[in-house]
């Protein structure tokens, strides 16, 4: 976290120039806990748009696929965004077959469908008792507008700069965080300098994942067949 902080302070210098101060943003993006500090600053208003452009794309690049989701919020890049049609997905016939394997390799680190995927993000055995194929795709496509209750990511900067993001479970005198790998992180109230939650879902839109709009017929295929 030394390291993570000496980059911070660089990147908000008034000294250095423009050159190292970016430098120092971009090997904060190389990793989640840095990512998450650009994202505590962006949500602060501490960076110029100048800075929050350049560090777009770095930032979509982050190992974390909750800090890219966030960051694509925060980081506005001036690159084309082909958005996904709901219209032309529904237009495509789904494989449910081809879907598993693209839960299994896109979806699974979140969710779970029966005893498979972790408990991150909300279960999904019987999302079709929820969903018909429209609201399912649309949800896909659309992930913060569908966002569940209790599942809105915050992220809490402390007293000596460092950060912790993720699901808020428990607030008082102790926080309790659940981070994105479902570890539960408690921290005195005291410790907490400032906190800030987002309407963002953390599930990436399926074109940051590079996913098609054939993958995304075939996931909801799968899903909706779950017994």
């Amino acid at each position: 976290q030394k390291e993570l902080l000496a980059y911070q302070e660089r990147l908000l210098s008034d000294t250095a120039s423009m050159d190292d101060r970016l430098d120092a943003g971009r090997r904060l993006a190389r990793s989640s806990s840095g990512g998450e500090m650009l994202i505590g600053l962006a949500s602060a208003d501490k960076l110029s748009d100048e800075i929050l452009e350049a560090l777009a794309d770095p930032m979509q690049r982050n190992p974390d696929q909750s800090v890219q989701a966030v960051a694509a919020d925060l980081f506005k890049s001036n690159s084309a965004n082909d958005q996904m049609s709901a219209q032309s997905i529904l237009s495509l016939e789904g494989q449910a077959g081809k879907g598993l394997a693209v839960f299994q390799s896109y979806c699974s680190s979140c969710h779970k469908v029966d005893n498979a995927g972790r408990d991150i993000g909300p279960e999904l055995t019987t999302i079709n008792q929820k969903y018909g194929k429209s609201g399912l795709v649309d949800a896909i496509i659309h992930p913060s507008a569908g966002m569940s209750f209790g599942y809105e990511s915050w992220l809490m900067t402390k007293t000596d700069g460092t950060t912790v993001f993720g699901f808020l479970q428990g607030d008082g005198d102790q926080v309790t965080i659940r981070d994105m790998s479902g570890k539960l992180i408690t921290i005195p109230a005291a410790e907490i300098a400032s906190r800030k939650q987002f309407a963002t879902s953390i599930m990436p839109e399926p074109e940051a994942l590079g996913l098609s709009e054939q993958d995304v017929a075939d996931v909801s295929a799968y899903l909706l067949e779950m017994e």
